[in-house]
């Protein structure tokens, strides 16, 4: 008798417990991710994603490496030695180098754009709203520029042959 009791009682207390669970405990929004719709309509949204973008920049795909090494290994200033498989096809001008920075710092580019366009919607101070356009701007000229360090001649050096023109200029976000 006694065990009937207590297996009845763990049986509703199970039912008790599974029945009566809270639901707002699982509609907690992770406190790692935003929702686009607002992360760039508040001063502290534009300055997480202005610190996003400095952190994209110091990648190995940016200027941790990539973008610095790149360049020297497509022209003649730097080679590879050959005791590894890194920046050997950059080094041999190869049609089929891997666009891993190229990508990166396009995507920067995009970051950047979005922000900017953002950046007239958000209630903050004028002097502040310069300086942040101001930033993202520099920030902006400074990938464009050594994405055609990288892929483009210098303008007073054209190889009219092998010219195929520079990088795109993006200014618009998508």
């Amino acid at each position: 008798m006694k065990n009937k009791f207590l297996k009845s009682i763990i049986i509703i207390f199970g039912l008790v417990v599974t029945f009566s669970s809270c639901e707002k405990k699982l509609e907690i929004d992770p406190r790692q991710s935003l929702d686009a719709a607002d992360a760039l309509t508040t001063v502290s949204g534009i300055n997480n994603a202005i610190n996003s973008v400095y952190a994209t920049l110091k990648s190995t795909l940016l200027y941790g490496r990539d973008l610095i090494v790149i360049a020297e290994a497509l022209g003649d200033r730097a080679f590879s030695n050959g005791k590894g498989n890194r920046f050997t096809t950059e080094n041999q001008n190869a049609a089929n180098a891997p666009f891993g920075y190229w990508t990166t710092a396009y995507a920067s580019i995009n970051e950047i754009n979005l922000i900017l366009e953002a950046i007239p919607n958000v209630t903050a101070d004028a002097a502040t709203k310069t300086r942040w356009e101001g930033e993202l701007s520099f920030l902006r000229a400074l990938l464009h520029f050594s994405l055609a360090k990288a892929y483009a001649y210098i303008p007073t050096f054209i190889v009219p042959t092998q010219d195929r023109g520079g990088v795109i200029i993006s200014t618009v976000g998508f």
